[in-house]
């Protein structure tokens, strides 16, 4: 049975991960490591971690843990992440990999030379309705019906959870003690572009990373364009299927992320909900000549993304199989929002 430590004990933290997996009965939550401590003190007693950590460096000097989660504000996380892959042993960090480029292939390296296995938490792909919606594009039975992909488009408008989060702790007052924090734009990127970078990292990661999962690595970018309110727009391609993507910070009264991919004969749709919604997984929609009908999805025994992906994760500890968000895969990610950007400076 697997001991994991955390490193954070936050808001995401406490929903996207620990609360998950000490919901799993083959795992031990054996360390977290908190500077406020408050927080320490409530999310250590509520899930029951062994031992208890006020500076992340005194968890890192133990070995007494076979995996490590690290989960922090995005400008502090990179730098901790850092560390803990140099320990060599399993690392789960919170998308993106890292804030820029440079910084994500340098880390990549870090894992590669203490050969530590990383995983960046790209949760979606470990929704039972993303997963069926996969399976259905590749299975040759759906253009046989719908025939040729001519079209898809995605869009993104979540300004808002547009949900309740689960009951968790919180910090009371501002934090007493800071992370060290990495850049979180490129140096060639000029000043008034940051916020729309900062943006594009935080949410179109997770559309990119979610198009590739879709439509394979090959997703090219062919135009980007942002305008000062935060509204992006990407076209790609695979092959000769065009890719449309729009992100925006507005708010329609309910999580509004899709993904409609049209045929020649039909559409199919994914409709995916908050992340913070646990009762809640992607569904699917079948548009033809007969009509729109919801797709049965098959969701087994969990459905919570978030509690997949803590599954997934355990298992990969117990039995060594690997995961799909990996290094390699996500600084695809990483090397596209770099292209976006470039354009738009050049």
């Amino acid at each position: 049975m697997p001991d994991i430590a955390i490193i954070g004990g936050g808001f995401i933290a406490q929903l996207a991960h620990i609360g998950p997996l000490a919901a799993l009965s083959n795992v031990r939550l054996t360390a977290l490591a908190e500077p406020d401590p408050g927080l320490l003190e409530k999310v250590g007693r509520a899930h029951g971690f062994k031992k208890s950590y006020s500076d992340y460096h005194d968890l890192l000097d133990t070995d007494d843990f076979d995996a490590l989660i690290v989960c922090l504000p995005l400008k502090a996380q990179e730098l901790v992440v850092r560390e803990a892959l140099a320990k060599g042993k399993p690392v789960l960090s919170e998308k993106p990999m890292a804030l820029t480029l440079d910084a994500a292939q340098s880390l990549a390296g870090v894992a590669d030379k203490a050969r530590a296995s990383w995983t960046i938490g790209f949760m979606k792909r470990h929704d039972p309705g993303v997963q069926q919606f996969r399976e259905m594009l590749q299975d040759p039975a759906t253009a046989q019906r719908l025939g040729q992909v001519r079209h898809v488009a995605m869009r993104d408008f979540c300004a808002r959870y547009g949900v309740n989060p689960p009951d968790h702790f919180r910090r009371e007052g501002s934090r007493a003690v800071r992370y060290p924090e990495a850049a979180d734009t490129p140096e060639w990127l000029p000043d008034e572009l940051g916020d729309g970078y900062r943006y594009c990292l935080n949410v179109m990661s997770h559309d990119v990373n979610l198009l590739r999962f879709l439509f394979g690595e090959d997703l090219a970018l062919e135009r980007f364009s942002a305008d000062p309110a935060n509204t992006q727009r990407a076209s790609f391609a695979v092959g000769d299927v065009p890719i449309d993507l729009v992100v925006a910070h507005v708010w329609t009264g309910v999580w509004d992320q899709q993904i409609d991919v049209t045929f020649a004969n039909g559409r199919l749709s994914l409709i995916i909900p908050s992340p913070l919604n646990v009762n809640a997984y992607a569904r699917i929609e079948c548009r033809d000549h007969n009509g729109v009908q919801e797709v049965e999805v098959v969701t087994g025994d969990t459905h919570w993304a978030f509690a997949r992906q803590a599954q997934n994760f355990v298992a990969g500890l117990e039995n060594g199989s690997d995961s799909s968000n990996k290094p390699l895969s996500c600084l695809q990610d990483m090397k596209l929002i770099d292209a976006m950007w470039r354009s738009v400076v050049a």
